[in-house]
């Protein structure tokens, strides 16, 4: 055995060893804490030399595992979901693939330690028995920094949750997040050989390219760097002229920036009015009853607009980004009208902005005309009409009143002191969102359970705690110096030795 060094010549060797159950268990010897330290991995004996075989076996599964990367947008390599066409997904193939191939590697490793058939059958019952949960209570925990992040859920993947990730795909799409067609841009739909390596990991040649991704003839185009892209130059166009550059869709019919709209718009640029209706209807929970045409298309148009109103954020999005959302839905209480924003963009100009037109107030002013139109023709109705245009009256007078209260509850905000600095990010999401919880009644009982807690004094070191609470927090500096330093004070700190 050779002992192990940060900067080891053999990179194949180390990856190899370092994701096999033995060094699992071996790591669990040298230290049998929750958390590993550098100096535990440097203790690690790394065989002297590697066999040809396990250097392929390394690099294939470090492929695999790419792909899988790039194919799940909560990971910073993604490009685009897997292939809505049946016949082009290899989603699955691809983990199945790197199961096999993860379980070769153990054997390679296991015979390069020498270790025997019993012993082994001793280390994985050990390993199965001692796995353990290390996500925090807050779901806030950074320990998972690796490159690699494989999905466990990747053989298993049911087309609806394949529709609802095109779904989202097209959210992104929308709100800026995701920029189909250029290149290095997060969702760029276009695959190239760089994106295959890691570090000292080479890229994959042009066979194990074509066998990991499909040959260039699948694709729409190559461009001149041998960048294979998913779409058509033209349909790369249209959507990224779909996008909002600040972040603000809004949920309201007829809007231009309605987002059910553009999230229909962007999967019919992408796969065609057919594939998008087999996409909403697969997202929103699937029905084979029902049949394409005109009324088939405005039905679904209707259950997306629902899916997007609630169950994408609670059932979906909140859960892949461990309940520290992407995408914010701000709401009135009743759900009739609210916005979808993308966090990244929000500025101090935001909630002031969705308050005026051409949002909330032009909203306002069109439900007051069409109360007044509906008063005018219920004075000189009767019968069965005039019960009507009675219940349409009472609905209208109720959207009225929850959009008024949405509006104090807008103003409440920015009036209390909300407006985005471009520090507050270093705070985190849910802090971010927790002075908003009243306008999220879909999911008020997370950020205000940390509102509560911020108000409590608990993250006297974020921005957000100074900007609403200034002169308790400027006090606790005067006795924490982690905190002073947070908060660009440090000679607040000091003060006391003066």
């Amino acid at each position: 055995m050779a002992g192990s060094s940060l900067f080891p010549e053999n990179i194949l060797l180390v990856l190899g060893v370092m994701n096999s159950k033995p060094a699992a268990y071996l790591l669990k010897l040298i230290n049998p804490t929750v958390n590993f330290q550098v100096g535990d991995l440097a203790r690690l004996p790394i065989p002297a030399t590697a066999t040809r075989s396990l250097n392929i076996l390394v690099s294939q599964s470090f492929h695999l595992a790419i792909i899988s990367n790039v194919q799940n947008e909560c990971t910073f390599k993604f490009i685009i979901p897997p292939g809505w066409d049946k016949e082009r997904q290899n989603l699955a193939k691809a983990r199945s693939q790197l199961t096999t191939l993860e379980a070769q590697l153990d054997d390679e490793v296991y015979q390069l330690y020498g270790i025997m058939y019993y012993d082994r059958i001793a280390i994985e019952s050990e390993l199965i028995g001692g796995v353990i949960n290390n996500d925090d209570e807050e779901g806030t925990s950074d320990n998972n920094d690796n490159d690699i992040e494989v999905d466990e859920s990747i053989s298993v993947i049911s087309p609806q949750e394949l529709g609802i990730r095109y779904v989202s795909y097209a959210i992104g799409t929308a709100l800026g997040r995701f920029q189909p067609g250029r290149i290095g841009a997060l969702g760029s739909t276009i695959y190239c050989r760089s994106d295959f390596s890691i570090g000292s990991l080479p890229a994959p040649d042009q066979t194990e390219f074509d066998e990991l991704v499909g040959s260039a003839e699948q694709y729409a185009y190559v461009d001149e760097n041998g960048g294979r892209h998913v779409f058509s130059a033209q349909v790369e166009r249209a959507l990224q002229n779909l996008a909002l550059p600040d972040g603000i869709a809004v949920l309201d019919d007829g809007h231009p920036r309605d987002l059910p709209t553009l999230v229909e718009k962007a999967l019919i640029l992408m796969l065609g009015e057919q594939a998008t209706r087999e996409v909403i209807r697969e997202a929103t929970g699937g029905d084979s009853s029902t049949s394409p045409g005109a009324g088939a298309s405005a039905s679904l148009s209707a259950r997306l607009r629902r899916f997007l109103e609630k169950d994408f954020f609670t059932s979906w999005h909140f859960k892949w980004y461990r309940k520290r959302p992407v995408y914010w839905p701000i709401q009135s209480s009743k759900r009739s009208y609210g916005f979808v924003l993308f966090h990244e963009k929000i500025t101090h100009d935001t909630f002031y902005a969705i308050q005026r037109e051409p949002y909330l107030d032009t909203k306002r002013n069109a439900v007051a005309l069409k109360m007044a139109d509906v008063q005018a023709a219920f004075k000189s109705a009767s019968g069965a009409a005039s019960k009507k245009l009675e219940r349409e009256l009472d609905e209208l007078r109720k959207l009225s009143d929850e959009l008024a209260q949405f509006a104090k509850d807008l103003e409440a905000i920015t009036l209390g002191g909300y407006e985005p600095e471009e520090n507050w990010i270093d705070d985190g999401v849910i802090l971010r969102m927790a002075p908003l919880w009243k306008v999220i009644p879909i999911w008020k009982s997370e950020p205000k359970k940390y509102w509560e807690r911020l108000e409590a004094g608990e993250f006297d070191w974020s921005h957000i705690a100074m900007k609403y609470w200034p002169e308790r927090v400027k006090e606790k500096c005067k006795t924490n110096k982690s905190y002073a330093i947070a908060h660009g004070h440090e000679e607040w700190f000091l003060e006391q030795y003066k």
